[in-house]
This record gives C-alpha cells, sequence and structure tokens, in this order.
C-alpha cells in the first residue's frame, strides 16, 4: 500500500505474523552548479563549470596575491550546461583566487589555483641510438614557434621541421622511421626565440 503523506510503499506480513515493512523513497536534489574543471598550465588557467540549469551566467573574478578582486568576463552556458572560462593572462608561478556568482540562482563559489613555475627548455633523443624510429623529447617555456632540424655530421640538414602553437611544457615528436636516415650520428637542434639546444642521436642498422 502507497502511503503519500510519507512518501512510502507499506507492506503488511502474511499469516501469524504482524511484521510491517516500509520502503521510503528519497529524491535526489540536483546540484545548482559544479565546478568540473580548474587546469592550471604555466601559460594559462582552464575553468569549467557544469550548471544544472542551462541559463545560469556567471559574474567572474579573479585576485592575485596581494591585489584586490578584478572582474574578468560573464560567462554563460554553451547550450548543454558547460561553461567554460581560459584565462590566458597568468603568470607561472603566481597564486590565483577565482569567484563567481549568478545572484539570480542563488549560486556562488571560489577556488585558489597555483600556476606551476616556468618551465627550462630541453632537448633529448629517444631512443638513442635509434634502430626502428627516432622521437625528439622536448619541454618549452612559451606558446613561441619551434623549428627542429637534424643535421649530419658534415653539416647538411637532412631534415627540418617548424611547429607553432605548442603550449608551454613537455612534448614528443616523432621523426619518422629510422630508416629515413642512414646509419651514423647527427646532431638534433632545437630553436625557440633565438635560443637553441643541441643533442646527439644515432643512428643504427
Amino acid at each position: 500500500m502507497y502511503d503519500p503523506g510519507r512518501d512510502r510503499v507499506v507492506m503488511f506480513g502474511g499469516g501469524l505474523t504482524n511484521d510491517l515493512w516500509s520502503l521510503y523513497f528519497e529524491i535526489t536534489t540536483p546540484v545548482a552548479l559544479s565546478l568540473v574543471q580548474a587546469r592550471p598550465t604555466i601559460d594559462h588557467i582552464d575553468l569549467a563549470w557544469f550548471a544544472a540549469d542551462p541559463s545560469v551566467v556567471l559574474d567572474l573574478s579573479r585576485r592575485e596575491s596581494g591585489q584586490g578582486w578584478v572582474e574578468l568576463a560573464r560567462v554563460s552556458s554553451d547550450g548543454s550546461g558547460t561553461i567554460v572560462y581560459v584565462d590566458r593572462d597568468v603568470h607561472p608561478g603566481a597564486h590565483y583566487d577565482y569567484r563567481w556568482s549568478d545572484v539570480a540562482h542563488g549560486i556562488e563559489g571560489q577556488v585558489s589555483i597555483e600556476v606551476p613555475g616556468e618551465a627550462a627548455l630541453a632537448l633529448s633523443v629517444r631512443p638513442n641510438p635509434a634502430l626502428a624510429a627516432m622521437n625528439v623529447q622536448f619541454s618549452l617555456p612559451t606558446r613561441a614557434a619551434v623549428r627542429l632540424e637534424v643535421i649530419d655530421l658534415a653539416g647538411r640538414r637532412v631534415l627540418e621541421r617548424k611547429l607553432e602553437g605548442l603550449a608551454a611544457g613537455p612534448h614528443t615528436v616523432s621523426l619518422g622511421g629510422a630508416t629515413r636516415f642512414a646509419p651514423g650520428l647527427y646532431l638534433v637542434r632545437l630553436t625557440q626565440a633565438g635560443r637553441q639546444l643541441v643533442a646527439r642521436a644515432a643512428v643504427v642498422r
């Protein structure tokens, strides 16, 4: 028997027993807004929320250590409830507080984020010596364009690759199968914003 006053189903034992069982129904209340991502890199911070009501609009502000709050933007849902903001005006090693609100929906929140320190320009070749493939691993301090060159010991450039749009941080680029290079020793040169690093690489058969 359903008891609407207490939102439950009541069952009575049969036969000689007087047992009484009650089954209650609980309704889950949806969370109005959830922060689903707060991901820092050395040159930007990704923030993302999910709103139960797609009409939610957030007024977003930021505060850097020792400074006051500054209004950043008013951000809204993409129609599915997802709200995204990318802050590209950040500095390596800095600490930021973000707060958001939607007065009409009674929403407010805050999060603190530490930006990683600046990455150093770094370069290595793996595996080395290369037999089946040659991969270049490097770390970038900025998003500036990169040029990779493979030079033989006679000073001839046997491969050049220009890379743009890479975020600061670690990356791996395949230079293809080692069969494209004759067996021997090579120099792999990485250039970014006037800075150069050189690593030695060997190709064997």
